[in-house]
């Protein structure tokens, strides 16, 4: 099992080139001079970090602030949102949500609307695209109050939104 994850590891380093030219070994990967015996070694570049942390506007407008994040993940927020299935005022509300640690995190979190009995939960990934510009891919889920078992279906929506961080 042990030469299974060290096969596996040394499969995942090796799609990570990176220049100067380097060897891939089991703990990752180390320069070319010091494969061929030599004394030199090369510290390796931190990877790009994608923060969530910031304001972002998605394709429709609707505006999301991440406040901060705590060292477990948890975050909270606000969402502006620009569009509504209701006639009422539209005002921001509250987001609670949780990331895991990583350099592209994969996150979820709640919108608890204030002006309609309705609630919206994303998950999604952070990613940095080639421009090194950052987007978080979302999916959706909400679901309105329904005055009846019978309605309950046609009270749940899904979609998908890409937010773009607002400078």
């Amino acid at each position: 099992m042990l030469a299974g994850r060290s096969s596996r590891r040394q499969a995942l380093c090796c799609s990570l080139r990176e220049t100067p030219p380097t060897d891939c070994f089991a703990g990752g990967l180390r320069p070319k001079a010091e494969a061929e015996g030599e004394e030199e070694i090369t510290a390796h570049p931190t990877p790009p970090q994608c923060s969530l942390t910031g304001t972002w506007v998605n394709e429709v407008g609707s505006r999301m602030v991440v406040s901060s994040i705590g060292g477990d993940g948890r975050f909270t927020g606000s969402f502006q949102d620009t569009v509504s299935a209701t006639n009422n005022t539209i005002q921001t509300s509250p987001v609670f949500g949780v990331q895991h640690k990583s350099a592209q995190p994969v996150f979820g979190f709640t919108v608890n609307w204030k002006f309609a009995e309705s609630t919206t939960v994303f998950v999604g990934q952070c990613f940095l695209a080639a421009d090194g510009k950052e987007q978080l891919q979302t999916t959706w889920l909400q679901r309105d109050k329904e005055g009846s078992l019978a309605n309950g279906l046609k009270a749940t929506w899904v979609g998908t939104n890409t937010f773009y961080r607002s400078s």
